[in-house]
């Protein structure tokens, strides 16, 4: 039995639960927030564009053009992002994020840069944010490891249609334990069939906790330009559905 937990860990059971809250708070200006992952629509995209049109982005210091609204990011930075009202208006590795200032409340919504599916996300220890540290609306970010360390954008689903090789198409429970939405969690965990550096193959072989398979268990990795003991952080993809996998040092 397998259980997967949003902003927790892959376990035991069958079952995907949320965490409690996973607030960003940035700061002077305009603050992002999401209050609580687990909280965000969890249907599975069919409208946004793939492609990022890349025509914000400015810096805010130079004031910013119409349509666009200062956002305060996990870099530190402030950028001129394009205004939105839902998700679907957002480019698929961005999300509509609702912008509040602390004296002013909810002053309007952004479209917000996500980590792409695979990449690691949310906070280091030290409160260092993996990227953008959220999730695209493609993806949500869910653990998967028992200690809740390792957090990385998975693919939402309806069914197992939706999820690359290597994942499983499981529920979502919020903290209160009611069914929000599905998500597709990696099957590598403690009780699988293969070590590191043995060969496998996705269709038949389970590598074990913090590892994907790709010709052979490899460590997984945090994604583009991330660091590896050995290797180069590369990015393994499910070629029948055309999703990405993961990321591994080789």
């Amino acid at each position: 039995m397998r259980t997967t937990w949003l902003c927790a860990a892959l376990v035991a059971g069958l079952t995907v639960a949320g965490c409690g809250s996973d607030d960003a708070s940035h700061g002077g200006g305009l603050d992002l927030s999401v209050p609580d992952m687990t909280m965000r629509d969890l249907i599975v995209p069919t409208a946004c564009s793939p492609t990022d049109p890349m025509n914000d982005g400015t810096a805010c210091s130079a004031g910013c053009p119409a349509n666009t609204i200062g956002v305060n990011l996990p870099s530190g930075e402030c950028k001129c992002l394009s205004t939105c009202n839902s998700d679907p208006e957002c480019s698929c590795n961005r999300f509509c994020d609702v912008l509040s200032k602390p004296d002013a409340g909810v002053v309007g919504k952004a479209c917000v840069p996500g980590n792409t599916p695979g990449e690691r996300c949310s906070t280091s220890a030290a409160g260092a944010p993996y990227y953008n540290r959220f999730c695209g609306q493609l993806t949500t970010c869910v653990n998967a490891d028992t200690a809740r360390m390792f957090r990385y954008c998975n693919y939402k689903c309806e069914s197992q249609a939706d999820c690359p090789a290597q994942t499983t198409c499981q529920p979502l429970l919020d903290s209160a334990g009611n069914a929000i939405g599905n998500v597709c969690a990696y099957v590598s965990g403690p009780n699988g069939n293969k070590d590191l550096g043995q060969a496998c193959t996705p269709a038949t072989d389970v590598c074990k906790a913090g590892q994907l398979c790709d010709g052979m268990c490899r460590p997984q990795c945090d994604g583009p330009n991330a660091t590896c003991a050995t290797g180069t952080c590369t990015e393994v993809d499910d070629t029948a559905s055309g999703k990405v996998i993961g990321y591994v040092c080789k």
